[in-house]
């Protein structure tokens, strides 16, 4: 589900407290993608707000009236690569029905989740006021193949929900600024709590194929030493005791390969240290060997 929000590739910012009515709230809904159907009269619609967004990253907690919220179209070639992430919502007070093309309409309650792929076009209607937390992040230890084309949920609250939702409570509070050098790790940090609902929102598996028990371990391997330069291909499949030509084949599966996998999680490290930084400062905590390899593969990606 692709919204106007995630075509403008905002920088990094931060907005607390914001509370909008009527056409303003329309029109707050608009900017960000959504076309907003509310209760008749122009001051019967009211939205609060706060939100964090970087490039890689969208966290809001929002509040409103009544209203039924239609995604608009947009091109694909205009969506930031880096927000094509899917939307986790955590419904935090009243009902909202998710109802997503090709999928029966799911109506969550207090505690309940849904994870709602990019390319899913998916509405939300609410009759009465209702509460929430969206959330769009990187996903990490998971594969997007896993989430693809797919809205997973859950109506009753998941053991981590409380974990999440308290995390992103304290940092919504917080003065926290997303331009800041130490936030891509606060916000690795909660990416990985993401991965834990992520987790528990998959469908049970009784048998995994040894191609994806090792491309489990090597996603771990990758997130921990892709900041490395010296880490290769070679020394992942060294450190998973497999050849490089099967680890090669283990994601060939996902029409992936390792070292397409290790220069995306470069990539997401520089993007996240680019701001407040020099290109070298960048591709030095980035993993990259010097700042012409990093701008070769950001003119790449």
């Amino acid at each position: 589900m692709r919204t106007d929000s995630d075509r403008r590739a905002p920088s990094a910012r931060a907005a607390r407290r914001l509370a909008f009515r009527g056409d303003a709230a329309r029109r707050w809904f608009a900017e960000r993608g959504w076309s907003a159907r509310g209760p008749e009269g122009s001051d019967a619609l009211r939205i609060f707000v706060d939100e964090i967004v970087t490039p890689s990253f969208l966290l809001r907690r929002l509040w409103h009236t009544a209203v039924t919220l239609t995604p608009q179209t947009v091109a694909s070639a205009l969506v930031s690569p880096a927000l094509r992430s899917p939307l986790l919502v955590l419904q935090a007070d009243g009902p909202l029905t998710v109802i997503a093309l090709g999928h029966e309409p799911i109506t969550l309650g207090v505690g309940g989740t849904a994870l709602i792929d990019s390319a899913v076009h998916a509405s939300f209607e609410s009759e009465a006021a209702t509460a929430r937390i969206e959330l769009r992040a990187r996903l990490r230890l998971t594969s997007t193949a896993d989430v693809g084309g797919r809205v997973m949920w859950s109506t009753e609250a998941l053991s981590s929900w409380s974990v999440v939702a308290s995390t992103v409570n304290a940092l919504l509070n917080a003065e926290v600024d997303p331009a800041s050098a130490s936030f891509p790790a606060v916000q690795s940090a909660l990416e990985y709590l993401v991965a834990a609902m992520v987790r528990e929102l998959s469908p049970p598996v009784t048998r995994r194929s040894a191609a994806e028990l090792l491309r489990e371990r090597s996603e771990r391997l990758i997130h921990d030493r892709a900041d490395d330069p010296g880490f290769t291909v070679s020394e992942l499949a060294h450190r998973l005791e497999v050849s490089r030509s099967y680890l090669t084949r283990a994601y060939g599966e996902i029409g992936a390969t390792p070292g397409r996998r290790i220069r995306t999680a470069r990539l997401e490290l520089a993007r996240d240290a680019i701001f407040g930084s020099t290109t070298q400062e960048a591709a030095n905590r980035a993993g990259f060997s010097s700042a012409r390899a990093l701008r070769r593969a950001l003119h790449g990606a």
